[in-house]
């Protein structure tokens, strides 16, 4: 199935229609506090089914309240009510915002409010992206029979992810929101600056911030392991919100984006759903970042083929009703098939559909080479080795996804002593390029642990864009590891469709930082959060050993 990006964007639009009925609420909680909401209706003393939102972005001045009001009081309902919620702490809401550990307790609160009026006929869709879907995945792990569908962007559902990666702290992603957010109503002094998280140690952050601790946050600094039972409990483990969209079997409309910080998570979340279940949801994946559709200044323009990038985007408003109308009333989802994945194929100007990323991809491997090519020939083995000094990190432009930061033109390639690259020779054909990516380094290290960073790039006409990156260290799966002695470090990346044209390269960059947007490792063993020195290593990259692997499309 191939279409524009302009027509799948056309489908959502606003109309004029005005004089709806809107409302403002102070709707009180288990607790007492009581949070802002605002209804809107077409008219009184009718039933309509109920799209819910709550949002921690909304503010508390006269000039976005009012505004607010009046997009209600003008917006075409199309037949829904809507009720719209600042989150505890943020907008006209009381309360502290804490991130994450009341939603699940406010949100049942506000289901429970919403079944109680007059115009509530028994069904609720909800509705979010970023944030502002998670508060509804807090509770989606409990029976909520009359919510019947789901419009859920940009967002993953385990808070580990969310977090960290494979051991390491997200910092542009969660680390620096939540330094935002923390307590965002109250007069609390914020000293943030990113310099911060390279500080040794990092446990006691949130004290050199804000002056005192924040708990939530200081707690997660002591839970660096994906496996530890901590992020199974609820409250700031998130064991509410874990797989709460596998285990809802709600139809979904999930939306991404090919370089959003959530992508690997939203494809995973697709990828749990019994069939079933699938085959009442569809996931469109644009090739933007976490505004997911538009493109932001640090988007490149090179990423698009001409005509791939409209100037004019639906609103997220707008595309829940669609969602939600092809539920209720059958009206036709024309782009989209059920239990598909529609993605825009990047430099191809195309959009794929199928079940899958990847399903009928074969692999080709790309070695390291010694020569600082990366070649599909294996090469002699050989040995390269640069030196990581954790206070003085290897900085890299655009984030790829997995952080805030998006897609931007990279620094020459080798462009410092602790960044080798490995570029490819240029392709005969044009390539599609469809999956996940896997690689192994073989690598050695005079520290008793440390850390390798992989960054791969599409080089066009001499130009190199970053594409999707990945971290690890060493004693994180090699836990008999000694200094000197060799040790396999394995990669998984997520996936990605891009399309390679004749005479283009790949590029692929390795470190041992990606500063600011992952914790700096101190090179030395056990949680990096309390390390409260470093030391520089000698980092050894195994040439003619180590690979990535490349998914490339067998049906193009």
């Amino acid at each position: 199935m191939k279409f524009s990006l302009s027509a799948i964007c056309t489908f959502a639009f606003f109309s004029g229609f005005a004089g709806n009925i809107v409302q403002e609420h102070m709707v009180k909680t288990h607790d007492g506090t009581e949070l802002y909401t605002l209804t809107a209706v077409a008219r009184k003393n009718k039933k309509y089914p109920v799209i819910i939102q709550r949002n921690p972005y909304y503010l508390n001045t006269p000039k976005d309240l009012a505004f607010r009001k009046k997009s209600l009081k003008k917006r075409n309902l199309e037949g829904f009510a809507y009720v719209i919620q600042h989150c505890r702490g943020t907008g006209k809401s009381g309360g502290d915002f804490i991130p994450y550990v009341n939603e699940a307790a406010d949100g049942m609160d506000l289901l429970e409010w919403v079944r109680k009026q007059d115009f509530y006929n028994g069904e609720i869709y909800i509705s979010g992206g970023s944030y502002s879907a998670t508060v509804h995945g807090a509770y989606l792990n409990t029976p909520q029979p009359d919510i019947k569908g789901i419009y859920w962007a940009a967002q993953d559902t385990e808070r580990y992810n969310i977090i960290y990666r494979n051991g390491f702290l997200r910092l542009q992603l969660h680390s620096s929101w939540y330094l935002k957010m923390y307590k965002k109503n109250s007069a609390i002094q914020r000293k943030q600056r990113m310099a911060k998280f390279n500080s040794f140690p990092l446990k006691g952050l949130t004290r050199r911030v804000f002056g005192t601790l924040a708990e939530d946050y200081e707690t997660i600094l002591l839970h660096p392991d994906q496996k530890d039972p901590f992020w199974k409990t609820p409250g700031y483990g998130g064991g509410e919100y874990a797989n709460a969209l596998v285990n809802a079997k709600i139809p979904t409309f999930f939306i991404g984006a090919w370089h959003d910080i959530y992508i690997t998570g939203m494809i995973d979340i697709w990828r749990k759903l019994a069939p079933a279940h699938r085959n009442q949801c569809v996931f469109m994946i644009t090739p933007f970042e976490h505004s997911y559709l538009k493109r932001r200044k640090n988007l490149a323009p090179e990423l698009f083929s001409p005509g791939g990038c409209p100037s004019e985007y639906a609103g997220i408003e707008s595309q829940d009703v669609y969602w939600f109308k092809h539920l209720r009333e059958g009206t036709p989802l024309n782009h989209f098939t059920k239990g598909q994945i529609t993605r825009y194929v990047l430099f191809g100007d195309r959009w794929e559909t199928s079940a899958d990323i990847g399903s009928n991809s074969r692999y080709c491997k790309f070695y390291l080479a010694e020569n600082r090519e990366l070649t599909a020939t294996p090469p002699q083995t050989g040995k390269i080795t640069y030196t990581y000094d954790p206070r003085d990190p290897a900085t890299f432009k655009g984030a790829c996804h997995g952080n805030f930061g998006g897609v931007e033109l990279q620094d020459a390639p080798n462009s410092r002593q602790d960044i080798i690259s490995f570029i490819s020779e240029p392709f005969e054909e044009d390539k599609s390029v469809e999956g996940d990516f896997y690689g192994k380094l073989f690598v050695t290290s005079t520290a008793p642990d440390t850390c390798f960073y992989l960054r791969l790039s599409i080089v066009k006409n001499g130009r190199a864009f970053g594409l999707r990156n990945e971290i690890d260290s060493i004693c994180r799966t090699n836990q008999n590891f000694a200094p000197g002695k060799e040790a396999v470090i394995g990669f998984k990346i997520a996936a990605h469709s891009f399309k390679v044209a004749k005479g283009e390269r790949l590029r692929l960059d390795v470190s041992s930082s990606c500063w600011p947007y992952f914790q700096l490792h101190s090179n030395f063993r056990g949680n990096q959060a309390l390390q409260r020195r470093t030391q520089i290593a000698k980092n050894t990259i195994v040439a003619g050993k180590s690979f990535i692997a490349i998914p490339f499309s067998v049906s193009r």
